[in-house]
């Protein structure tokens, strides 16, 4: 059943930006807008490139933080079970402070607590560190990327300027998918 809910995950993340949300919260599929989003996250990091210093060798993990309050539980753990970006077997961490958030290569950040977001860009900024969101204005504030919904409908926003300053090069397939968003 876990590996069902796991591939139903990963495929329809696509869905959720097309479709209505309130179809997938209607049970039709069975999954939450968290959800959606621990996915989105999740295939954020295959869309992704960091520069060859951002790890110490071939083989060491790609490690996603969730920074503060952390909205998906065991998720994210069992949606990365298993699995690899890039040839790096993939670690999911939580981390309570923006120094232990810099040793991550992607961080989600909830924009619930704005001040914890906006210091957590600001330490993060020039970093290799592909910062993900769920505010458009802290995506306009530094964040690289940013999942919001909008109209019932999710959208991955990105912040070029940003994504240049952490040398995070996202893939043209995740651009051609996303709102381009000026700082």
């Amino acid at each position: 059943m876990a590996i069902l809910m796991k591939f139903a995950i990963r495929t329809l993340w696509i869905w959720a930006l097309l479709l209505p949300l309130e179809i997938f919260s209607q049970g039709r599929t069975g999954l939450s807008e968290q959800e959606l989003k621990a996915a989105a996250l999740n295939q954020m990091v295959h869309f992704a490139r960091w520069p060859s210093d951002a790890f110490a060798d071939p083989t060491s993990p790609l490690i996603i933080g969730i920074y503060g309050e952390d909205p998906f539980g065991s998720l994210m753990d069992d949606l990365v079970e298993g699995e690899a970006a890039s040839g790096h077997p993939i670690k999911v961490v939580r981390c309570f402070t923006p120094e232990a958030a810099a040793a991550c290569h992607a961080v989600y950040v909830r924009g619930s607590d704005r001040r914890a977001a906006d210091r957590l860009v600001h330490v993060l900024s020039g970093k290799s560190v592909l910062t993900v969101c769920d505010d458009e204005s802290i995506t306009a504030a530094g964040a690289i990327v940013g999942l919001t919904v909008r109209n019932n409908r999710i959208h991955i926003l990105v912040n070029l300027d940003a994504a240049r300053r952490a040398k995070v090069t996202l893939s043209s397939k995740l651009l051609r998918l996303a709102e381009i968003v000026k700082e």
